[in-house]
């Protein structure tokens, strides 16, 4: 089961990049087990972090500003994720 995100916030970031449904077992009631949903970090964050680690990777990427390479990367990522929509 894919963890439940509100419409607005899923457009805008793509969803959860690696959601995951879990049984939590108690260690002092070993007999009540409870499932939870986690969403982890959002499919955006995931793909500017892959973008910052290539940006960061190029031969003057150790140059840039933290603050520039940190909009290049989510720059990336929106692209990416408006591209995935098949809006370009």
């Amino acid at each position: 089961m894919t963890p439940s995100m509100d419409e607005g916030r899923m457009n805008k970031t793509g969803g959860p990049a690696f959601p995951f449904s879990a049984q939590i077992r108690y260690m002092n009631d070993p007999g009540h087990a409870r499932s939870m949903d986690f969403c982890g970090m959002t499919l955006r964050d995931w793909m500017a972090g892959m973008a910052l680690q290539g940006i960061r990777a190029s031969q003057n990427g150790q140059l840039y500003p933290k603050e520039l390479v940190a909009k290049l990367a989510y720059a990336d990522a929106d692209a990416m994720l408006k591209q995935r929509k098949g809006q370009e």
